[in-house]
């Protein structure tokens, strides 16, 4: 017999003959707490986050002993994801400055394909927080600014094979300003927690 709980609480009824995991969770979402999102459905201990329904949503519920749906408030998951974006932010400033010394030691190949997957981070890396914003009904951050100045120039060097103006602006100008991002991040979840 499955057992489901809304976080530590377990919730009474029977699962359904023939019934999916993805049914049991929309049934059981009558149990959660209005001004809280699902953020985690763990089945017999293997957590899938939000975005993973596919992997679960279709399979049988029989066979499943233990179904736990966890919930947070939108403020307190935006938090929590901020701590990670903090440590995201330290390693996006490092590999700029990992591209920069590419750059300088003529391994251009090598940094341009490091830029590229930095840019892209870079680029999730901003979006999250603007989302986290919008669920903690806050600002994004500032860093989003001097991002925005300095993305112009940076392509511009990149564009005219200006390796050493673009070494400078990852290592002397991005890479500060990520570190800043990480260090405001680390104070608002400070205050937040």
């Amino acid at each position: 017999m499955m057992h489901v709980f809304i976080n530590e609480r377990e919730i009474p009824g029977g699962v359904a003959s023939g019934a999916t995991v993805g049914e049991i969770v929309e049934a059981s979402r009558m149990h959660v707490d209005p001004a809280e999102m699902v953020t985690t459905i763990e089945l017999d201990g293997v957590a899938f986050h939000a975005g993973d329904e596919q992997q679960y949503a279709r399979r049988a519920a029989k066979g499943v002993e233990r179904l736990r749906i966890s919930t947070q408030s939108p403020a307190a998951f935006a938090t929590e994801k901020r701590r990670s974006l903090a440590e995201t932010l330290d390693g996006v400033a490092a590999r700029s400055r990992m591209v920069s010394t590419l750059l300088r030691e003529s391994e251009t190949r090598s940094a341009n394909g490091l830029l590229a997957c930095l840019m892209e981070e870079l680029r999730l890396t901003l979006l999250l927080d603007y989302q986290l914003a919008l669920l903690a009904a806050d600002e994004p951050s500032t860093a989003r600014e001097d991002i925005a100045t300095l993305a112009p120039q940076l392509l511009a060097a990149e564009e005219g094979r200006a390796w050493e103006t673009l070494a400078s602006l990852l290592d002397g100008s991005l890479a500060p300003v990520l570190e800043r991002w990480a260090a405001a991040t680390r104070a608002r979840v400070g205050v937040a927690g």
